[in-house]
């Protein structure tokens, strides 16, 4: 960027992205301080002993902290300006047609992470829904996705940058992302596709399910129906093949979350978790 425009990389976000965009809460950090706009402080280990420490508090040189990552993840932002970024960008409303068409072409797909990468952007398989986006994890962290077939997008952040895998008295960003999202569709108007026949279709109760699920199929439903269960990285956590039709689905040892249930081409999305 430097190079193309002589100028620094964070006046050009500005002039070209924040500004037309109205992203007035994301600013590159420490080169642009905010006035009247507060930061929450971030906790991290600093000294290795366990226990987290206000970065903000330590007498530490925190233009060299913040800075290290440059433009690779210095840019300080709200989920407001977040979520509003990724609807413009993912939607169509920044970049020329055949550049977007670009980023979200597949050049890398891991399996075991449940996500394939692109040019500088994120898809998460096993969601059910087309989605594109991406993470961030310099001490704060952050993860937003935007759903083209709801056009919007979702965004979600820490202060704290211990990871919910670790510590599990914190909040794993994607199941928040992942709850906001099943809230929403929840909540949505219908989207007015006509599917009468419900070819493609599921139908589970109770939704959210806690020990057991049953199943209402397509008419067209050969049996015996083998059923899986996959997480929202795409994993599968549970395969059960059913005989008849009143069968219910065992989820005994299914940890909390929303999954995709399929059988055949039909797919449904599920909650597992306290009734």
């Amino acid at each position: 960027i430097e190079s193309v425009t002589g100028q620094p990389w964070y006046e050009v976000v500005r002039t070209r992205i924040l500004i037309p965009q109205g992203l007035t809460h994301t600013f590159a950090y420490p080169w642009e301080v905010p006035v009247g706009q507060p930061i929450a402080h971030v906790w991290v280990d600093v000294d290795g002993n366990g226990s987290v420490d206000d970065v903000q508090g330590l007498d530490i040189p925190l233009t060299g902290f913040f800075s290290l990552a440059n433009s690779a993840g210095c840019l300080l932002s709200t989920p407001e300006d977040i979520a509003r970024f990724f609807e413009r960008l993912y939607g169509g409303h920044i970049l020329q047609p055949a550049s977007l068409a670009a980023m979200q072409t597949d050049y890398v797909q891991n399996p075991a992470l449940g996500f394939q990468y692109g040019l500088g952007t994120l898809q998460y398989m096993g969601f059910g829904l087309e989605n594109w986006g991406h993470d961030g994890s310099l001490f704060y962290k952050s993860f937003s996705l935007y759903f083209p077939d709801y056009d919007i997008a979702i965004a979600v952040q820490q202060n704290d940058d211990r990871t919910a895998a670790a510590n599990p008295q914190l909040v794993d960003l994607v199941d928040m992302l992942v709850n906001l999202l099943l809230t929403y569709i929840e909540n949505a108007p219908s989207s007015g596709i006509d599917d009468p026949a419900g070819a493609n279709r599921l139908w589970a109760a109770p939704n959210p399910a806690c020990d057991q699920i049953r199943i209402q199929f397509p008419a067209n439903t050969a049996w015996p129906v083998q059923c899986r269960l996959t997480d929202m990285q795409g994993r599968i956590v549970l395969q059960q093949s059913l005989e008849q039709p009143d069968a219910p689905l065992l989820l005994g040892g299914i940890t909390q979350g929303m999954y995709i249930l399929s059988a055949g081409n039909a797919s449904a999305r599920i909650v597992v978790g306290e009734p």
